[in-house]
């Protein structure tokens, strides 16, 4: 929201778009990270689309995975899969169910090493809720 306006109708109000946009409240949503009335999954899945899908996804950068929330879990290539560089972690995976210290997507979100750390641009510190977040979603797969 920009100064309480969605920032979606505040552009169409100032001519951003070339055509009329629907109403952003009709719009379908992700659900809210922080909101434990949503299962954990969602969430996460959510800080995963929001967070890595602009470059995860098939077309973006070269990777393994599909970090897109409308695409199926088991579809993603994320659980159990295993990693090109494992960095050093033994018997890593992308997602090592219920094991977040084997899961290089959890590590890569916690590191603030530049070779390591994922987003690599953009970020000095780690997104501390989003990395708990994932850790918890990580440790409730079996």
């Amino acid at each position: 929201m920009e100064g309480g306006v969605n920032q979606l109708t505040a552009w169409a109000k100032a001519g951003r778009f070339n055509a009329p946009i629907p109403d952003p409240a009709t719009l379908p949503r992700l659900p809210a990270t922080d909101d434990t009335t949503v299962p954990v999954e969602s969430r996460a899945r959510a800080w995963l689309d929001s967070n890595c899908a602009s470059c995860h996804r098939p077309g973006g950068a070269p990777s393994s995975f599909d970090a897109r929330w409308d695409t199926p879990l088991a579809a993603q290539g994320l659980v159990d899969a295993r990693p090109a560089n494992a960095f050093g972690i033994a018997d890593a995976r992308l997602v090592a169910p219920g094991d977040p210290q084997r899961s290089l997507l959890w590590w890569r979100v916690n590191s603030t090493v530049l070779a390591e750390r994922m987003p690599p641009l953009g970020r000095h510190v780690t997104d501390q809720a989003g990395a708990d977040l994932l850790a918890e979603w990580i440790r409730g797969m079996r």
